[in-house]
């Protein structure tokens, strides 16, 4: 609830301000968000949508995500820079791709729009995402040690990933399920869920938008989870041991 609360906060400020600032206090403000700062945000946002299972925080990942890419892509270079376009004038706009001792911005926007295709399967955010891969590949194998958070980047993008979906009318089930996924390691996995079924539909936001959800109905105070990969998924199960199951199976971890 403190983490809703303290993202809620930044996302008013944003709203408030007409942007991301890097700093604020006492409603002061800093300068002007930084490429760190806004995929920080989306990671958190895409943390938060793991915990809840409400699809309200991929809306909002979505929406930073956009305000990312139009600030600090340049499709002509092919490159991400660490200060928005409309940003403080600088003599030479930064763009950094080492990791220090935190993730360089780079690293980590090419590890949220790398989730978030596979959540949306929006083209553009894959796009950017193999652009960013292809600038770091040989720096990144020539000084690996600079590049720590790309490497896992890189790990996460060559093996499969495994694509985890549940559903359910009533966020008690689908919490739940949910936990159980926390019972032992899954490597290289993506999670979607929509805890709220009954009520996205009749709201109509857009969750039939998702590739892991659409078609995709629970039953009556039972939550279905989904096993997938590329999008193809196993039949659907509704308890925790069967899941599990076909985790260990695909993963062959145990």
């Amino acid at each position: 609830e403190k983490a809703k609360l303290n993202i809620n906060s930044l996302l008013e400020l944003i709203e408030f301000n007409s942007g991301l600032f890097h700093s604020s206090k006492g409603g002061q403000i800093g300068s002007y968000g930084y490429l760190e700062d806004y995929s920080s945000l989306i990671l958190a946002m895409l943390a938060m949508h793991e915990a809840t299972l409400d699809l309200e925080w991929l809306a909002k990942a979505e929406k930073i995500a956009d305000t990312l890419v139009s600030s600090f892509w340049d499709s002509h270079e092919t490159r991400l820079y660490d200060t928005p376009e409309d940003g403080d004038d600088l003599i030479i706009r930064p763009s950094e791709s080492y990791d220090n001792a935190t993730p360089s911005g780079s690293s980590m926007t090419a590890e949220a729009l790398f989730k978030l295709s596979l959540i949306t399967n929006k083209s553009e955010y894959f796009n950017i995402f193999i652009s960013l891969m292809k600038s770091t590949a040989i720096i990144a194998s020539e000084h690996p040690v600079s590049f720590g958070n790309w490497l896992c980047v890189y790990d996460s993008y060559i093996y499969p990933t495994i694509e985890i979906a549940i559903i359910a009318d009533d966020p008690k089930h689908a919490l739940k399920m949910r936990d159980c996924l926390y019972e032992s390691y899954i490597p290289n996995h993506i999670f979607c869920g929509n805890a709220y079924f009954s009520y996205t539909e009749k709201a109509r936001n857009k969750w039939d938008t998702y590739p892991l959800l659409n078609d995709r109905e629970p039953k009556t105070d039972i939550a279905m989870a989904y096993l997938c990969e590329n999008y193809v998924c196993e039949l659907p199960v509704s308890s925790t041991t069967e899941l599990l199951q076909l985790i260990r199976q695909k993963t062959k971890v145990s």
